[in-house]
């Protein structure tokens, strides 16, 4: 294991390998990838991706479904943990729990220990806002963690692992459908925008 002191950069390879994940260089990326560094340096696994070249590419830090994030946001932040960590939506480690909130919780299954990561610091105050679309990328790149995110251990309560279901075939438009996502009316299956409304709520 390797745990270095240092953040990031703009010279990093980790925030290239994001930026050239995302598309663009922006502040929404910048502080997804201080969250995903903070929580791998919380749960003490191996930061050696944040210097080595080829380390973004090889997702080492969860080949599979050993590390798992749940996000509550869908913002750009979240794109910093699919590039750094591996952790994935069609993996099934990456899961989205909308609750506006700029923060992540992450687990790991081999030593069973999660962590929670807020993003605290206000960027829609007038200094945030008023501060230079670069100069605030590098502020949150590597700026005191203390002041800029709060991290604090988690009861160890990951989701299932990713189900692998069979589809059914929609009655209305034919189409195979999920099972965990078909609903049924009158005992035929109907996917999600097929199925008649049943409730009659105004």
């Amino acid at each position: 294991m390797s745990v270095s002191s240092s953040a990031f950069s703009t010279d990093s390879p980790a925030w290239h390998a994001a930026v050239q994940f995302h598309g663009h260089a922006c502040p929404g990326l910048a502080l997804g990838c201080r969250m995903a560094l903070a929580a791998v340096r919380a749960l003490l696994l191996d930061d050696s991706f944040l210097t080595r070249e080829d380390a973004p590419f090889s997702r080492n830090l969860s080949p599979d479904e050993e590390l798992v994030c749940v996000t509550e946001t869908d913002a750009c932040c979240a794109d910093a943990v699919q590039a750094l960590l591996g952790c994935t939506l069609g993996k099934g480690n990456l899961l989205l729990k909308p609750r506006g909130k700029t923060a992540m919780s992450f687990y790991h299954r081999p030593t069973q220990k999660a962590v929670r990561v807020l993003w605290q610091a206000d960027i829609h105050s007038p200094a945030g806002r008023d501060m230079p679309r670069t100069e605030k990328m590098a502020c949150f790149l590597s700026g005191p963690e203390k002041t800029l995110l709060a991290v604090c251990e988690i009861p160890f309560a990951p989701p299932s692992r990713a189900l692998i279901s069979r589809s059914l075939a929609c009655t209305k438009c034919g189409e195979m459908t999920a099972e965990y996502a078909v609903r049924l009316r009158d005992g035929k299956p109907f996917c999600p925008d097929c199925r008649p409304d049943p409730s009659r709520i105004l």
